[in-house]
């Protein structure tokens, strides 16, 4: 008795899992059926963006009407909201290492009408190239004896144009104009003669008269000089003082007075300088688009998706009768039907197991008395 039981209730117990598995199936089938989803792609920099006003609580497809069930929200990628861009900058050289405090770098550059910020930055050294630097210097000479004795270079002050720096070069002379001619009376010149006594003084191989006048012989003095008498002129030879003995021999001074001839030049110095390599130093930055004071923000794509769930315009339901809707509901559910079915048998045996049961154990006992016992009893 006990194992038919049990064939029973694993029987019972097969049917209610299949009317389950049914029962549960088939709703989310239809459900599946009566949905539509959208989808859109947001790019935001707060990844808890509140995305509930980005659909319309109702949508309508022809002759359908959907209305919002859920919103779902997923994150399909990120990256920085500004992609990182560096240029390198090189300062302007200075020339002295205390001039680098002055020519610091400037903490923002914009270029192409974009900002950026200094990130790091280094002295470098280097040096500049050795090179050559036309000049041109004018000197002015006053007073000038002989133009042939101008000086062949001139010293002028050259600035490089690179460095700014000045260096003192000497030039040679190129050209040379004569702007002015003077004869100035301040021409002298001593002379001493021998032999005051004697009847002729002698100038080299010239005898002059004792007697004579010695201005007269002036351009031979000159001659005897080798100076120039286009340039100078002898006005008057004076005597000074009294004759003297000098090693036994009677000797009387004498000064001549004249005039020299000079002009004034304005001299031109003119050629290529050398200019020497020089030390640099400099400042090698790099330049970022990203404030490295503010945080880095990133921008989010998320693709939000919402779920609308049909509305069924259906017609009133017509009443039914209670036997009308048990035939209806048996007719939409059979499985569940069957179920019942079988549940109310499954009761009933049970019930008729449980009254035989009982019959036996009181037979079993002798409580029970039989229909034939009950007529003995009654005819004694």
């Amino acid at each position: 008795m006990k194992s038919k039981l049990k064939y029973l209730a694993a029987v019972l117990s097969a049917a209610i899992a299949i009317s389950l598995w049914g029962y549960g199936g088939l709703p989310a089938a239809a459900e599946e059926i009566n949905t539509v989803t959208q989808k859109k792609t947001i790019e935001t920099t707060d990844p808890e963006v509140d995305v509930a006003g980005i659909f319309t609580e109702e949508y309508i497809e022809g002759d359908k009407t959907y209305h919002l069930k859920e919103i779902e929200k997923q994150i399909i990628s990120s990256e920085p909201e500004l992609e990182e861009e560096t240029i390198p900058i090189v300062t302007e050289p200075v020339y002295e290492e205390t001039e680098l405090e002055n020519a610091l770098p400037e903490e923002t550059i914009v270029q192409n009408e974009i900002t950026y910020y200094l990130i790091s930055s280094e002295v470098i050294t280097g040096t500049t190239e050795e090179r050559t630097e036309y000049g041109k210097t004018t000197i002015a000479y006053q007073d000038v004896e002989y133009v042939d004795e101008l000086p062949a270079t001139g010293k002028m002050t050259v600035t490089d144009s690179v460095t700014g720096k000045e260096y003192v070069k000497s030039l040679p002379l190129s050209e040379y104009t004569v702007t002015a001619e003077n004869w100035k009376d301040d021409f002298t010149f001593p002379v001493t003669i021998y032999s005051v006594d004697a009847d002729y003084y002698m100038l080299g191989d010239l005898a002059i008269p004792k007697s004579a006048d010695l201005s007269q012989y002036g351009s031979d003095f000159l001659s005897y000089l080798r100076l120039d008498s286009d340039y100078y002129k002898v006005n008057a030879i004076t005597l000074q003082g009294e004759p003297f003995e000098q090693d036994g021999e009677w000797v009387q001074k004498a000064t001549a007075y004249g005039s020299r001839r000079t002009v004034d030049v304005t001299a031109i110095y003119e050629g290529n300088v050398s200019i020497p390599p020089e030390k640099t130093w400099q400042y090698q930055c790099v330049y970022s688009n990203i404030d490295p004071n503010e945080e880095s923000k990133m921008v989010y794509n998320i693709q939000v998706t919402a779920t609308y769930l049909q509305v069924d315009n259906e017609p009133e339901e017509p009443t039914y009768s209670l036997w009308e809707k048990l035939l209806n509901w048996i007719k939409d559910h059979p499985i569940e039907s069957i179920v019942c079915i079988l549940l109310f048998i499954l009761v009933i045996v049970l019930l008729l197991f449980w009254v035989v049961g009982k019959k036996r154990r009181e037979l079993k006992d002798g409580k029970y008395i039989t229909q034939k016992e009950r007529s003995r009893e009654c005819h004694k």
